[in-house]
C-alpha cells in the first residue's frame, strides 16, 4: 500500500509513510505531525477489503497507541466506498486521492469531523487492561525460565478442544478459526513457529479479541463493561518471542495475553494465577471432561 502521493501535498518532514510503532503490528499507513495534533492516514489492505472488521481493529489499536489528539483519515477508491460505509463515521474524514480539499483538511488541526480526541477516562481504562495483560504475559515468561531450568522443554501439545463461534460487534462480524478451550478457558491457538507466521496469525486473533473488548463510538474506542482478558497461546513460538517482542505489547494493547509456553505446564499455571480475569468458556466446558 502506497501513500506517497501525500508527499506532493507539501508536508515535508512532517510526513512519515509506513511508520513503525512499538505497540502496533498494523500501524496506520502514514502519519502527519502537527504542533498539537497527529493525523493518521489509512488505506484499506487486502484482508480489510475482505472483512472491514480488520480495519476497525487497526483503527482501535491506533487510537489506543497514538496521542490522545490524533485525527484519522481514510483514503478510499470509488469502488471501496460502499464496502467501508459502516466505518465512515469513525474517521474524521473519508476521502479519495483526488479530493482537492484534502490538503486543507490535513492542515487544519482543529477539524476532527464527527470524531473527537481520545477520552481520558477511556485511556485510563485501556491502560489498566494493558497493564494486567502485560503482568500475565511476563508471569508466563517467568514460568518459562523456571520450567526450562528445572526440566527439558517438551514438545507435547497442549490439551485443547476446538471451539467454533461468531463474534458480533455492531456493524462488524468475525468468525475466529483458531479458538479452543484449554482448562475451561476460551483461548486462541497459534501454530506458527516463525516471527512472520506468528504475526499473521496474531493479527487475525486480535481482530476477534478487539471486537469482544471494545466498541467504537464516533471513532473513539470504549472498553466494554465487564470485558475480560483474552488468551492467545503460541505453541511453537518459544524461540521467536521474548518479553519485549512487539507481538506481546500489541496483544496486551487489545487485552490479550500472548503466551509462548516452554513446557505444557506453563499454560495451566498462568491460567490458574489469573483465572478471575480471563474468559471462561461458555457452560464451563473443559477439555478434560
Amino acid at each position: 500500500m502506497s501513500l506517497t502521493f501525500l508527499e506532493d501535498l507539501g508536508f515535508g518532514d512532517r510526513l512519515l509513510v509506513q511508520p513503525d510503532h512499538p505497540m502496533l503490528l498494523r500501524a496506520p499507513d502514514a502519519l502527519i505531525g502537527g504542533s498539537e495534533t497527529v493525523t493518521a492516514i489509512f488505506e484499506p489492505h487486502a484482508i480489510e477489503e475482505q472483512n472491514p472488521a480488520h480495519l476497525a481493529t487497526r483503527l482501535i489499536s491506533a487510537r489506543l497507541a497514538l496521542p490522545r489528539k490524533t485525527k484519522t483519515v481514510l483514503i478510499l477508491t470509488r469502488s471501496q466506498q460502499a464496502v467501508f460505509s459502516a466505518l465512515e463515521k469513525h474517521f474524521a474524514l473519508c476521502s479519495t486521492r483526488s479530493d482537492r480539499s484534502l490538503r486543507v483538511f490535513l492542515n487544519d488541526e482543529s477539524d476532527f469531523g464527527s470524531t473527537k480526541p481520545m477520552e481520558r477516562e477511556q485511556q485510563t481504562v485501556a491502560t489498566k487492561a494493558f497493564d494486567m495483560a502485560m503482568e500475565a504475559a511476563r508471569y508466563a515468561f517467568y514460568l518459562n525460565r523456571r520450567e526450562e531450568f528445572d526440566v527439558s522443554p517438551s514438545e507435547e501439545p497442549i490439551r485443547k478442544r476446538t471451539l467454533t463461534r461468531s463474534i458480533s460487534n455492531g456493524d462488524f462480524r468475525y468468525q475466529p478459526r483458531n479458538r479452543a478451550v484449554v482448562d475451561g478457558f476460551e483461548t486462541s491457538i497459534l501454530s506458527a513457529r516463525t516471527t512472520g507466521g506468528v504475526t499473521r496469525q496474531l493479527n487475525a486473533t486480535l481482530t476477534g479479541s478487539a471486537l469482544e473488548v471494545f466498541t467504537l463510538e464516533n471513532g473513539v474506542p470504549h472498553h466494554r463493561p465487564n470485558a475480560v482478558t483474552h488468551i492467545a497461546i503460541a505453541e511453537g513460538a518459544r524461540r521467536v518471542l521474548n518479553p519485549t517482542s512487539k507481538a506481546i505489547y500489541a496483544s496486551a494493547l487489545l487485552s490479550t495475553v500472548l503466551i509462548a509456553p516452554a513446557t505444557p505446564t506453563v499454560v495451566p499455571m498462568t491460567l490458574e494465577r489469573f483465572a478471575d480475569r480471563f474468559d471462561r468458556a461458555e457452560g464451563g466446558i473443559d477439555e478434560k471432561s
